[in-house]
């Protein structure tokens, strides 16, 4: 048995994704607008592939593991953890509760750059 795949496109990097503003006294973190421009697409992506797929939400004290494989678009050193931030904030309340409901795995690395995806 097939399990169904979403394929999405790799999230900005943990680098780009906020910035800092000073709130008062203190700095805060904000979304960059491309930030919240791929949360947005994305869960429109989920959603399709939810209804495609048949997929339910799972309750949120149950927990789900997730494969995961990385196209990234260079040989250059990459971290996959900076992936997971990117891609669980945007499938929060869209395909999962919660995104510590989500165990990632990585299960391949390659190269694609006319396509880097996750």
């Amino acid at each position: 048995m097939t399990r169904p795949r979403l394929v999405l496109p790799l999230p900005p990097s943990d680098n780009q994704s906020h910035r800092l503003v000073m709130r008062g006294p203190y700095p805060a973190r904000i979304r960059t607008a491309e930030t919240r421009r791929y949360e947005r697409d994305i869960g429109w992506l989920a959603k399709q592939w939810m209804q495609r797929t048949g997929w339910r939400v799972p309750p949120a004290d149950v927990p789900g593991m997730e494969r995961v494989w990385i196209w990234w678009p260079n040989h250059r050193k990459h971290d996959p953890a900076n992936v997971f931030k990117g891609l669980h904030d945007a499938l929060k309340g869209v395909v999962v509760v919660d995104d510590d409901q989500i165990w990632p795995q990585v299960w391949g690395i390659a190269w694609g750059p006319q396509h880097p995806r996750v």
